[in-house]
C-alpha cells in the first residue's frame, strides 16, 4: 500500500477588490445611487479626511444632507430642503427638487461629482466599503458624471460588489504576477505591493522591466507578510 500523503490544502489567502463594474440592482429607493462606468463617490470621514466608495446607499441626515449609512457626508455636499416632496438625480449628476407648490417647477440644488484614480487597485481598504488613496493608486482626479470619461449616475439602483477570493496555500502574501491588472503595471511604485494593497511592502523576486513587457505567471512573494 502506498504511503498516505497529507497536503496542506487550499485556503483563502487574500481578498482582492478589482473595482470592476458590478451588476446594477434596482431598489426603488430615492437615494440609492449607482455609478455605471468609471468613478467613485467622495465622502468626508469624521476626522475630516476624504474616502472613496462605489457604495451609493445614501440617506438624508437630520439636516437634509446626503450621507452614507455610517453618517459620512457626501463631498461636495448636497442638502435637500425640508419642503422638498420630490428629488431627482439625473445621469449627469444634477440634483433637482420639487416643493409642494405644484405651480413651481423643479429647482436645481447641486451636482454630484465623481473621482477616479490611475490605478484603483492600489487603493487601501478602510472597511465600510471605503477606500483611501495611496502612492500606488495615484492622486484623485475629480470630475462630473458623463464628462471626460466618467460614468453616469443611476438613481434608485445599487451596484453589486466585485470581490475576488484569492485561493492559496499559505503566507497571505502576493500570489502571482498574472493577478496584477494591465492597468496596475505602469503604476507600480518602488517599495509598493499593489496586490496586497499595502504601501511600503517591499516586493521580492520581481523583475519590473520584464513585467512591463512580458508578464509571467511565476509566484511572487511579499517580503513583508500580511
Amino acid at each position: 500500500m502506498a504511503p498516505v500523503q497529507v497536503g496542506k490544502g487550499v485556503r483563502i489567502a487574500n481578498v482582492l477588490r478589482y473595482h470592476q463594474q458590478g451588476t446594477l440592482q434596482q431598489t426603488g429607493r430615492n437615494f440609492d445611487l449607482a455609478v455605471e462606468g468609471e468613478g467613485f463617490f467622495q465622502v468626508q470621514r469624521s476626522d475630516g479626511t476624504n474616502a472613496y466608495t462605489r457604495d451609493g446607499s445614501f440617506t438624508l441626515s437630520s439636516t437634509g444632507a446626503l450621507v452614507t449609512g455610517s453618517g459620512y457626508l457626501l463631498s461636495p455636499g448636497i442638502t435637500v430642503p425640508p419642503d422638498a416632496v420630490e428629488v431627482t438625480i439625473s445621469g449627469n449628476g444634477i440634483v433637482a427638487t420639487r416643493s409642494g407648490d405644484t405651480s413651481a417647477g423643479p429647482v436645481e440644488i447641486g451636482r454630484l461629482e465623481l473621482v477616479r484614480f490611475a490605478n484603483p487597485t492600489g487603493l487601501e481598504s478602510l472597511g465600510e466599503n471605503l477606500y483611501r488613496e495611496t502612492v500606488a493608486s495615484g492622486q484623485p482626479i475629480n470630475g462630473q458624471p458623463q464628462e471626460q470619461g466618467f460614468g453616469r449616475i443611476v438613481q434608485g439602483s445599487l451596484e453589486s460588489s466585485n470581490v475576488n477570493a484569492d485561493a492559496g496555500t499559505g503566507g497571505g502574501g502576493c500570489k502571482s504576477v498574472a493577478q496584477f491588472t494591465a492597468q496596475a503595471v505602469p503604476a507600480i511604485q518602488a517599495n509598493t505591493c499593489l496586490n496586497c494593497h499595502r504601501a511600503g511592502a517591499a516586493m521580492a523576486a520581481l523583475d519590473m522591466t520584464a513585467l512591463g513587457t512580458n508578464p509571467r505567471n511565476d509566484a511572487v512573494a511579499c517580503a513583508q507578510a500580511l
